[in-house]
């Protein structure tokens, strides 16, 4: 799975325009990278995915011209180039207008792990995990607000939200017609594969897709 995330990066045309060469990192202790060119170590081990973001930003404190950090979870295979091309391109014109956190919502449900984050919220993210705070949707949504307040805006938040449902870049959008047995996989789209029995259903998806 860890290779199909970095293969899944790789692939994503937007970063292949980018000056100079994508730097895909894995956050987190691990001898064999499946592709990916490097690996930093959590500063907070066993307080979840916020401890893996807070070691990313910290690791961009290091750098003159790295601000954003894009974070996509290893165990949501199913989220394309193509989706994320799309989500970076919105995005990007969000960060213009003034964000600092841009994550997905899918059904009213938020999935703030697949998101593009500046390194100005490293600070909230560090404050939050010394609180014992570690719920990331909390933590962001408190950060956006804040960072807007400082910035003497109330009316808008820093931190910005794509809603990603059946209309938006799926697997309809890279070619897939979807048949009447295939339209029920669809909620794997942003599936997190944690069990057995997730795993076996993502290989019937994709025996069924080709």
């Amino acid at each position: 799975m860890l290779r199909r995330a970095v293969d899944t990066l790789r692939r994503v045309p937007g970063l292949q325009c980018l000056a100079g060469r994508l730097i895909v990192t894995v956050v987190g202790e691990r001898v064999e990278l499946e592709g990916a060119d490097r690996m930093i170590v959590d500063r907070y081990p066993g307080c979840g995915p916020l401890g893996g973001m807070e070691a990313a930003l910290r690791d961009l404190e290091g750098s003159e011209d790295a601000e954003w950090a894009f974070f996509m979870p290893v165990d949501m295979p199913f989220v394309s180039p193509v989706l994320i091309d799309w989500l970076l391109l919105e995005w990007g014109m969000a960060a213009a207008a003034g964000a600092r956190i841009c994550h997905v919502v899918v059904d009213e449900r938020p999935l703030p792990l697949l998101c593009l984050v500046h390194r100005s919220v490293y600070p909230y993210m560090v404050e939050a995990l010394t609180a014992g705070q570690f719920k990331v949707t909390r933590v962001l949504q408190a950060a956006g607000e804040s960072m807007a307040l400082l910035g003497n805006n109330q009316l808008a938040s820093c931190l910005h939200t794509t809603e990603a449902g059946p209309g938006t870049c799926g697997f309809a959008d890279e070619g897939w017609t979807a048949t009447g047995e295939q339209e029920r996989f669809r909620h794997l789209r942003f599936a997190n594969l944690n069990t057995k029995e997730d795993f076996a259903e993502a290989e019937t998806f994709i025996e069924a897709v080709g």
